[in-house]
């Protein structure tokens, strides 16, 4: 129901005529829905009065009638949501900023699945951004983007995100740490097992960070880490992608240094995106790439298996482990991965990324052997760094 209502705007006393909406009956009972009220009326008016376009809303519940002056943010956000999502045409395209904002979790899961079913009734496409994680709930990995500002204040998208992993970066909290990078949530599981077993001043001392974009993305950043020499950056790779022991930085001839550096980082020189001035000669930008992999050697290290995978599993003392392992003609590190997604599908009927997090994180705390040899080699890894400061 429509109807039109007058008010004078104040600066210049020009009068104006807007449509004023009642909000349908269905449009009010998804929003009492989410909200957890029970609305009885909801009138809407868009107006200018301020300078600007803006919204007044007038609630009703059966103990209340209130404008927007009084109700929380949160809801006249979902009103004007529902409202225009119910009311846009047939297979539109929906972009939503940040929708949880003033609203708490259990209304957050309402307004996704509310998204949801209108996705599926009338084929819309919605597209939203958002900082918390009860809309990744029923969204598969493949739907996920993760926005990541990269050391040079740039951003990096990563598609096809599971949901465990999605919010890392601006989960992190900001302390007086050290970080150790790694490149999965399996290597982040490992390291801050061998954390605990190691005690309380090695806890106390290092966060380790999942780093999303793997190798590539951390080799990239180490560029800026290094030219800033920042001392509270240490990186675990796996062990697929060692090569040797870092190179004797003076045994190295200036023409020399692209192929060494192409050599142990896996990366093109334009690809790691040195930057100098513009007046740079060519023996400053040599140093700058010396000094670049003098910071590697002293600030990188390797897990001592090609995956972590392979070390939490054969270092497992599981139960009839033998059944649940791919067939011996099997090979390539993907088949430790494979391992632990079976014994996960077989604990918790599922073998996605997330189960298998929760599966590793089990073996972790209640069926793995820490007097492994290949998990010692990587608590020696670990005092070696902290033996650095």
């Amino acid at each position: 129901m429509t109807g039109h209502l007058k008010y004078k705007k104040n600066r210049g006393g020009k009068t104006l005529n807007k449509p004023l909406a009642i909000l349908p009956i269905k449009e009010l009972q998804m929003i009492s829905y989410i909200l957890g009220k029970n609305y009885s009326e909801c009138r809407m008016i868009e107006h200018e009065c301020f300078g600007q376009r803006g919204y007044s809303v007038l609630f009703k519940t059966p103990d209340l009638t209130y404008s927007e002056a009084f109700a929380g943010s949160g809801e006249i956000s979902v009103a004007r949501l529902v409202s225009t999502v119910m009311n846009a045409k047939e297979n539109s395209l929906i972009i939503l900023d940040e929708p949880e904002v003033s609203l708490h979790p259990g209304a957050q899961k309402r307004i996704c699945q509310f998204l949801l079913n209108q996705c599926v009734e009338k084929g819309h496409q919605v597209v939203l951004s958002s900082h918390s994680s009860v809309f990744l709930e029923n969204i598969p990995n493949k739907a996920i983007k993760s926005f990541c500002l990269t050391r040079d204040n740039k951003f990096r998208i990563l598609n096809n995100v599971c949901k465990s992993d999605a919010f890392v970066q601006i989960g992190q909290t900001i302390t007086d740490k050290k970080k150790i990078l790694v490149e999965d949530s399996a290597a982040q599981s490992l390291a801050n097992h061998a954390l605990k077993i190691l005690g309380e001043k090695y806890t106390e001392t290092f966060d380790v960070v999942f780093y999303p974009g793997g190798e590539t993305a951390i080799f990239k950043d180490l560029v800026i880490d290094a030219k800033r020499n920042n001392e509270d950056v240490y990186v675990i790779f796996d062990g697929d992608i060692y090569v040797d022991e870092w190179p004797t930085i003076d045994d190295i001839s200036n023409s020399g240094i692209d192929d060494i550096i192409e050599k142990f980082t896996g990366q093109g020189i334009k690809n790691l995106n040195f930057r100098y001035d513009g007046k740079s000669s060519n023996e400053v930008k040599s140093t700058t790439k010396r000094n670049f992999l003098k910071y590697l050697s002293k600030r990188c290290f390797f897990f001592p298996t090609k995956i972590p995978e392979e070390l939490i599993w054969n270092a497992s003392n599981l139960e009839n482990k033998s059944s649940f392992e791919t067939d011996a003609v099997t090979t390539g590190n993907n088949r430790f991965k494979n391992n632990i997604g079976r014994f996960a599908k077989t604990q918790t009927g599922h073998d996605t990324a997330e189960y298998k997090k929760v599966i590793i994180d089990c073996i972790l705390t209640q069926h793995f052997n820490n007097q492994d040899e290949k998990f010692n080699n990587l608590l020696e890894i670990i005092k070696n760094i902290k033996k650095q400061f």
